[in-house]
């Protein structure tokens, strides 16, 4: 069952990943400096990030409160039979706490794609009018260095959007790194290593 759930988790971002490589949507992020899909192309921010990202965000939630539904349901009949439910209650804590941490910053992130996919013809179109009216060779220059502000939040929503997928990964990577089996495991790793380096001195 778990070889099962490796491979569709593995072969869902490689099918969407060959189709995003086929259909030539990679362009670069000249504020962050690095290769993103749909900065440039309305269409290919829309089907290639905001729509997958709903896609397993509402699947990912509809999961999540199911498993909180069958675990409250296994709590209560380990109540009643008397038996201890600390181990239980607390994962059900940890899942909470990083279900939160999680949706919080994804909610946020599909709202500023979305406020994106909306907003960028008039910011494009802004910038156009300001090339034709203020500085008339910024555009064939490409000079950005003017004082055009295509939108008041401009900055704002940017910092905002780079900061929501930074959380979203650190969120994922505290619960990963911060368990107690993970701890064990680099503890019984470095021992390992400490005897196989002794022994071969």
């Amino acid at each position: 069952k778990q070889w099962y759930q490796r491979r569709v988790r593995g072969v869902i971002p490689a099918v969407l990943f060959t189709v995003i490589c086929s259909t030539k949507a990679i362009d670069g992020d000249f504020k962050a400096n690095i290769c993103f899909v749909g900065n440039f192309d309305n269409t290919a921010l829309q089907f290639y990030v905001i729509g997958p990202l709903i896609l397993f965000y509402v699947v990912g939630m509809t999961f999540l409160g199911l498993g909180m539904v069958s675990m409250c349901s296994v709590r209560h009949e380990l109540q009643n039979n008397g038996k201890k439910t600390d181990k239980l209650e607390t994962l059900m804590i940890r899942i909470g706490m990083f279900s939160v941490l999680y949706s919080i910053p994804a909610t946020i992130l599909i709202a500023c794609f979305l406020y994106e996919r909306f907003q960028r013809t008039k910011w494009e179109d802004g910038y156009v009018s300001y090339c034709l009216s203020e500085r008339p060779g910024a555009c064939e220059a490409k000079d950005y260095s003017g004082d055009f502000e295509a939108d008041t939040t401009l900055l704002t929503f940017n910092l905002i959007k780079y900061l929501m997928m930074l959380v979203t990964g650190l969120s994922t990577g505290f619960w990963v790194l911060l368990s107690f089996k993970t701890v064990s495991n680099w503890v019984k790793l470095l021992k390992c290593r400490s005897k196989t380096s002794e022994t071969a001195v």
